[in-house]
């Protein structure tokens, strides 16, 4: 059985926005894709654009500087009738509040405009301010409950994990790699949610100045399929690797320095949801590289994969800085070909030579 390393594409989650924030002809945020596909998150607003910002690990994170640019999606019902939701996040706050000032990260609304789940750097309540808090409610009459951590003022990156479990009503807040927030009985009963259907996630702020992001967010992966402490702790290993964030983990984090494990294709692992018509078991790699002399010369580039057929986009990501090389994996490599179109910082486009297809199953 073929092993592939650990990556949070095995947690099933419905919304991946990944370290590949797409800019448009003058160089800002355009668009934001959802890595598994489906759901893209656009700017609010065509006149205010944020500009894309860089991670330690050389990635592209979206600013958020207050203005009207956050970011909405058309995908709806994220976490309707369901008994569990999680959000994990690198995001970093770059103004001190005096006041609770309720500072999105991200948020979903059901039908009504209520929120139901959301992860904020501050809430409305008084004394948040400065502060990552998580909270949300089972149905729709319920109180707004929530968890908070102490006050980070370091304006620098943050991995940040929370869950809701519903069904046992208890709240869990992790900051880089440690609980820092939770809460039992949160509320009247346990069960699956019951929302208003049309519940939109925002990333970034709201309708309302104040509720506005000042910052960055580099990665933001969301779902609903019931994770374990062990999930989460995999999720800020990978999230701190990729992100050259290792040091914020503490001592004890079992991946702090130690690679993630393998896992014996998808028997061993979470199973992974089949979300559109481009996903299976399969892993596309290849390597992106300019000319040099005597060798090509490994260089980090955005790469589009396409389907041979009809050139339909199916998955974006970025190779790695050091070696070039990049992995694509949960696709249906058994009925469909795929090319790889690499986009380099000079702004040149080609195609990928000798990209590889192994089916993981």
């Amino acid at each position: 059985m073929s092993q592939v390393r650990w990556s949070p594409a095995l947690l099933g989650a419905d919304l991946w926005l990944a370290d590949d924030v797409l800019p448009d002809g003058s160089g800002l945020a355009a668009e934001w894709r959802n890595t598994l596909g489906g759901a893209v998150f656009y700017q609010n607003t065509t006149t205010a654009r944020a500009t894309p910002q860089t991670i330690p690990a050389g990635g592209s994170a979206l600013a958020f500087d207050g203005g009207d640019y956050y970011l909405t999606t058309g995908y709806a019902d994220l976490y309707r009738n369901k008994t569990f939701g999680w959000v994990l996040a690198v995001a970093k706050k770059t103004t001190i509040d005096s006041a609770a000032a309720s500072r999105v990260v991200f948020s979903s609304y059901n039908g009504s405009g209520v929120a139901v789940f959301g992860l904020y750097w501050d809430d409305a309540t008084s004394g948040a301010q400065n502060r990552i808090v998580l909270g949300g409610r089972r149905l729709d009459a319920d109180a707004w409950n929530r968890v908070a951590s102490a006050q980070i003022t370091d304006g620098g990156w943050h991995i940040i994990a929370g869950a809701l479990d519903w069904a046992n009503r208890t709240i869990v807040l992790r900051v880089d790699g440690q609980v820092v927030g939770s809460a039992t009985n949160a509320w009247t009963g346990g069960g699956a949610t019951s929302f208003a259907s049309g519940a939109t996630p925002v990333v970034g702020g709201g309708t309302a100045t104040p509720a506005r992001l000042i910052g960055g967010i580099a990665h933001l992966i969301a779902g609903s399929t019931t994770l374990t402490t062990a999930d989460f702790e995999k999720a800020e290993g990978w999230l701190a690797k990729a992100c050259g964030l290792s040091g914020n983990l503490p001592s004890g984090h079992p991946y702090k320095s130690a690679a993630l494990p393998e896992v014996g294709g998808l028997l061993e692992a979470r199973p992974v949801r089949l979300i559109d018509e481009f996903s299976g078991l399969g892993t596309v790699t290849g390597k992106t590289s300019i000319k040099g002399d005597p060798e090509n010369i490994p260089t980090r580039a955005h790469v589009s994969l396409l389907r041979a057929r009809d050139n339909a986009l199916a998955r974006q990501v970025w190779s790695d800085p050091l070696t070039g090389a990049f992995s694509v994996s949960n696709l249906d490599t058994a009925r469909q070909q795929f090319i790889a179109l690499a986009r380099y910082p000079d702004g040149s486009m080609r195609p990928v030579a000798g990209i590889s297809a192994l089916e993981g199953a």
